[in-house]
């Protein structure tokens, strides 16, 4: 198994946001978690990643507890994180904003600029642009491709498709499907799009209020409106 949790808790100070959190993610798999604004998706990113506290229950990557370990030490382990709005070093072009992710790269799992850019072509032409200057479809695929010099078992994705044009969010998909299947990569998708959840992902988790309140299918997603009568936090 590739992520297991079990009984997670947490939030922002005394605040509790996760309430009793558990499910798990096979290797290789692609997993969604669904829900409206402000129900904990985010927040479920950032305890996994050990952005913020666990406050209660265990976390295991590969069959390792993590909850206790920083955010630097579940990296190392091969977690990689692509937050919400993710920008980069906006005034860094391309090419040293890869060229930065490769001087992090950990030993034993190394991955070139040329491997990462055969995995997202669009970026190729784009090498001497300062990112900053880059669309905000651009700008998401080279938040991945940053995020995939590390050469990460188990990616985790906030939020994609956010103010993305929709052929980008296309080659997006296209670009997650190609890394699952060249590099094995386990994927964790959030994101408020249903079809591009559905689109990746066999089956999505749905949050409501902090909680997984069901499991879903793909063909459930797009034909069903599993988010119906569930209010934001």
């Amino acid at each position: 198994m590739m992520l297991a949790l079990r009984d997670v808790s947490s939030g922002y100070g005394p605040v509790t946001v996760l309430r009793h959190v558990s499910f798990a993610l096979a290797e290789g798999e692609i997993l969604g978690i669904v829900g409206h604004n402000g129900m904990g998706k985010t927040t479920l990113l950032r305890t996994l990643m050990g952005l913020l506290k666990t406050a209660s229950g265990t976390i295991e990557l590969g069959g390792q507890s993590i909850e206790t370990e920083p955010a630097h030490e579940r990296s190392r382990r091969g977690i990689g994180y692509v937050p919400q709005g993710e920008q980069g070093f906006p005034t860094l072009t391309v090419a040293e904003n890869l060229q930065l992710a490769v001087a992090m790269n950990p030993p034993g799992r190394p991955l070139t600029m040329d491997d990462v850019l055969a995995l997202f072509p669009r970026l190729r032409p784009l090498l001497d642009r300062r990112s900053g200057a880059l669309s905000g479809g651009e700008r998401q695929l080279l938040a991945i491709a940053r995020a995939v010099m590390r050469a990460p078992r188990l990616l985790l994705l906030d939020e994609m498709t956010e103010g993305v044009q929709p052929s980008i969010v296309e080659e997006i998909a296209e670009r997650l499907v190609a890394l699952h299947a060249e590099l094995s990569m386990s994927l964790l998708i959030v994101d408020q799009d249903l079809a591009f959840v559905a689109a990746l992902a066999s089956r999505a988790l749905v949050m409501q209020k902090g909680m997984l309140v069901k499991e879903v299918s793909s063909t459930e997603l797009i034909q069903s409106n599993v988010l119906g009568g569930f209010d934001a936090l």
